[in-house]
């Protein structure tokens, strides 16, 4: 991950720590970012109604590096470099899907396994 993602990987995270109840709000706002930036994660923690300098200070949180350290590792395993990646069944597939390609390759590993849900 460049810069800027490790900034916004670390700000989610930090954001997490400070009041779990916001993660959330904050993932889908980067996933609707056209060009996320210093000045929108500002602008987003304030829309949060959170402390700035709070959220800050849980960047250096060690759990935060910890669990990036985590999962670069399983990345680097998987030899996945980029996102979105997803892992459905025994497949991974790189780059994003649409709902469609995603929900039929998930009917087909569940038939595989034997663990089609029945109707």
């Amino acid at each position: 991950l460049g810069g800027m993602s490790q900034k916004l990987a670390k700000t989610a995270l930090a954001i997490y720590l400070v009041d779990p109840t916001k993660y959330i709000e904050f993932h889908n706002a980067l996933m609707d970012a056209r060009e996320p930036s210093e000045a929108f994660i500002k602008n987003t923690v304030k829309m949060l109604n959170l402390d700035y300098i709070k959220v800050q200070e849980a960047m250096n949180d060690p759990k935060i590096n910890k669990e990036l350290e985590s999962v670069a590792n399983i990345a680097r395993d998987l030899n996945i470099r980029g996102t979105p990646a997803f892992i459905i069944g025994d497949s991974l597939i790189q780059g994003g899907i649409d709902s469609d390609a995603m929900l039929e390759l998930v009917v087909k590993a569940r038939q595989e396994k034997g663990t089609e849900e029945k109707k």
